[in-house]
Order: structure tokens, then sequence, then C-alpha cells
């Protein structure tokens, strides 16, 4: 039996039971994160499975807090939002640029910076190697400041999943230590869960 989970959580696919077995057997991902917005018929609570919410949607929810669902506010980094993110649990980045004030602002509030395998896909030669030297400081910047560094695949179809061995490659390439990067996962996972349920 595993212990340390593999992780997903940014997907934009519709859940189905099918689906989340076939990714489990075939791709060797435990856990997936879902777009509430896209699922809102098929909300329920399963601990593998993940909701997740921006900032303008929240109020969509409704009783599902008070159920026991488990959501992970989310929002798209914006150095000029007047978005107020001190309270957002994971933010999706699209371009770094100025991302380091935003580490400084705000450190040790433990929150999640994810990026989209997805977006990788507009890259070409030279881009994508400085992508990979961002990652490398990203990473580090996340460690420094307190913030969970997070790679999701960012699939809107079945044929954009990646496995739980493409995810590793791309750690490694980064010089992640691929257990160590799940586990800390999954501990930023179960603290979140601490406090939404407190």
């Amino acid at each position: 039996m595993k212990i340390i989970k593999t992780v997903d959580l940014g997907t934009r696919l519709v859940y189905s039971d099918r689906l989340v077995e076939s990714i489990k057997s075939l791709f060797d991902i435990d856990i997936l994160g879902f777009d509430f917005d896209k699922n809102y018929d098929n909300v329920f609570y399963e601990s593998n499975i993940i909701f997740r919410t921006s900032c303008t949607s929240k109020k969509n929810i409704g009783n599902n807090e008070k159920n026991g669902y488990f959501f992970l506010l989310g929002s798209i980094f914006d150095l000029y939002s007047k978005e107020n993110v001190s309270n957002v649990d994971i933010l999706n980045i699209k371009d770094i640029r100025d991302v380091k004030f935003f580490f400084k602002k705000y450190g040790g509030k433990n929150i999640g910076m994810e990026f989209l395998l997805s977006d990788m896909r507009y890259f070409f030669g030279d881009k994508i190697g400085k992508w990979f030297s961002d990652m490398k400081w990203i990473h580090e910047q996340c460690i420094k400041y307190d913030f969970q560094f997070i790679l999701s695949s960012g699939a809107s179809n079945y044929s954009e999943l990646l496995s739980s061995k493409v995810f590793n490659a791309f750690l490694t390439k980064i010089n992640i230590e691929t257990k160590k990067y799940w586990n800390d996962l999954n501990c930023w996972l179960n603290d979140k869960k601490s406090l939404y349920w407190q």
C-alpha cells in the first residue's frame, strides 16, 4: 500500500467515477483536483478528490462547506490585480515576472504556487530551457519563503493527462527529489484540510 500519494491538482476535466479509476490505474495518480464550477452537480466528499474554486465563485459553494467538502480557494497570479490573495490556498502562475515581490510580501502564508505543464505546449527552443531554470529558482524561493511548489497537468481532456512517471521526470530535471516533493505536497494538503475543518 502506497503511503505517499501522487497528486495532480490542476485538471480542467469533468468528474466521473470511470475517469478517476482509469487515472489511478493507468497514470498512477492518486489525488485529483477538479474545477468546482464544471462539476457543480457532482460535488461529494471523497478523500482523493479535491474541488477547486476561485475567489469570485466561492459564494456559489453555499452549504457544501458545512457538509464536509474540501475546497481549495484559488486564483491566477496577477501583480496588478486588486484581488486580495492573502487567504488564497493556491495561485496559478502564468508569468513569473515580478513574482519575487509576491514572495516577500506573502511569505509564511503557506500558499501553493502552481505551474501547469500544459502551458509548455506553446514553448519553443530557448524558452523551454529558461522554463526549467525559472522553476529551479521558483522552487528555491518557495522553500525560503514558505510556499508550496506545485506542478499540475492543466489537462483539458484525457489525452493531456500526465502519469506520475512524467511528473517525476520533470521534477528530476528541476533538481527536486521526487519522494520529498510528493511528501511535502501531501503534508501541505493535510494542513489545508485541518485548517478548513477547524
